[in-house]
């Protein structure tokens, strides 16, 4: 949500046309970023939590060590290689050779976000939370004070780069010295070498590497012809548009990143995998599909009170944007930690390549005829295909899938909601922040009631809710008094 501040103030400093260019300008690094790693990175959470449970605390540091050396080599590799074909990725790639020195201030980029990356995977994977979020939050505050700053000194879309990319570099070479000073152990007695570990996360890995290649392939083709066939303003809506994803994904993200750790721990026979997966269906649903929905009802508020009227078309945007988070109670959030988690890598690997088959044709006809419409008709088509076919595997050889009546009564009260605040938006004509607050009021009054009288929660849930409430520190007293409040309602 920080970041998102910042970007929002990078946004509105620079305008449409000159944060299109900016956004343009990441493309590159963002096909560069992809290849960091080659699947080890992601390997480090699923060994490190692995060896953990079976008690193997001597080799978890050479797995650490083995993993972080490969990923920051390999990293400085490909930020070099971007920095020497700047020159010609600007005039052949992005049409634009005044963007060289752009580019080449980007590729630091490509060190910064490995380094910053591999080590929150280490402390996922060593289960320390705290210090993963203090990593995340040191990123965000030095991005949301970089780059609003520069640009608002003047320095353009220079600034924006300049700031992320320093930035990142910054806290990624602090996110090491944290690791060292907080986590570093002795490997005395290791049964592991340094060669070893890191061949045996390579291997476990590079499945997991194409699958997410073929996943970040067909995002960056889209963004490649979207650079083509859109104008640089358009551009910039989008991208303004995207920011609000983070709303959505502060939910999400965490969500998945417990599980991957949670996963790694059981195996496809343990019998408790059905519970596991079926829960953190339910309960991402729960959270994430009220979110998104309300973002959907309140977009045009929201976007005109943050945005202003430069950016038009972002509020439409948005809107289409954020159909693929409804896809969440069909388990759109927690297939892929749980097949990284339990090993399936190649299923993975499948899922991704079937969403690549079908999203690949569909961008070379959409984007060049209906611009960024037909991309985000492409991203939310393509990938749920892929989701569909991993719960159609999951169904087929574990025997059991989603928990089908749960979700749908959960979008039975998020429809429900919807339909209400609508009703209350198109009757009256508010002003932005009345909107914001009388149509946010009342589709989360009507949503939060509708949720024990549907049946999509129970008392059940409500205990798991209870029992969960002690761990979260200040935010205990508002899960408990939400719990409460539910219990007399289900009980009513």
């Amino acid at each position: 949500m920080i970041i998102a501040l910042g970007v929002i103030f990078v946004a509105r400093f620079l305008g449409s046309v000159d944060y299109g260019a900016f956004a343009v300008v990441m493309i590159p690094t963002n096909i560069a970023i992809l290849f960091q790693g080659v699947g080890v990175d992601i390997a480090l959470t699923r060994f490190i939590a692995k060896y953990r449970s079976e008690g193997r605390k001597e080799d978890l540091w050479v797995i650490t060590e083995a993993g972080l050396a490969f990923c920051l080599a390999f990293s400085l590799l490909i930020a070099g290689l971007l920095w020497s074909s700047s020159g010609w990725v600007a005039e052949y790639f992005l049409h634009d050779s005044s963007l060289e020195s752009l580019l080449q201030i980007a590729s630091l980029a490509v060190v910064g976000n490995t380094l910053l990356t591999t080590v929150q995977s280490i402390l996922v994977g060593y289960e320390r939370m705290e210090l993963r979020n203090v990593t995340a939050i040191m990123w965000a505050v030095v991005k949301s004070i970089f780059s609003p700053l520069l640009v608002w000194l003047g320095l353009g879309p220079y600034g924006a780069v300049l700031g992320y990319s320093v930035g990142i570099l910054l806290i990624g070479t602090l996110c090491v010295v944290l690791l060292y000073v907080y986590v570093r152990s002795d490997y005395g007695g290791a049964s592991l070498n340094r060669r070893r570990a890191f061949w045996m996360m390579f291997v476990f890995g590079l499945p997991l590497f194409m699958a997410m290649l073929v996943t970040g392939g067909l995002q960056q083709l889209c963004n490649f012809l979207m650079a083509l066939y859109v104008d640089k303003n358009l551009i910039g809506n989008y991208n303004a548009a995207m920011n609000f994803g983070v709303l959505v994904t502060v939910f999400t993200t965490p969500i998945a990143m417990a599980l991957y750790p949670l996963f790694s721990k059981m195996s496809r026979g343990d019998d408790g995998l059905r519970i596991v997966f079926q829960s953190s269906v339910k309960y991402t649903t729960l959270i994430t599909l009220p979110v998104t929905a309300a973002l959907i009802l309140l977009a045009d508020p929201v976007v005109d009170l943050i945005y202003g009227s430069g950016f038009q078309f972002t509020a439409f945007y948005l809107k289409l944007y954020l159909l693929a988070f409804l896809f969440a109670g069909v388990g759109n959030y927690s297939v892929n930690s749980f097949f990284s988690g339990i090993g399936e890598t190649r299923v993975s690997l499948n899922m991704n390549v079937i969403s690549f088959v079908v999203g690949a044709p569909m961008a070379f006809l959409l984007i060049p005829s209906y611009g960024i419409v037909g991309m985000l008709v492409v991203q939310l088509v393509a990938p749920r295909v892929g989701v569909f076919y991993g719960l159609w595997w999951i169904k087929k050889t574990l025997g059991f899938s989603i928990e089908t009546r749960s979700s749908l009564m959960i979008y039975v009260s998020v429809l429900a909601a919807y339909i209400g605040g609508f009703a209350l938006l198109s009757l009256f004509s508010f002003n932005n922040w009345v909107s914001l607050f009388v149509g946010g009021g009342l589709f989360a009054g009507l949503y939060l009631l509708l949720l024990p009288v549907t049946g999509a929660l129970t008392a059940f849930d409500l205990r798991e809710f209870d029992a969960m409430s002690g761990g979260l520190g200040p935010l205990a007293p508002f899960i408990r008094l939400f719990v409460n409040l539910m219990r007399r309602l289900v009980k009513s």
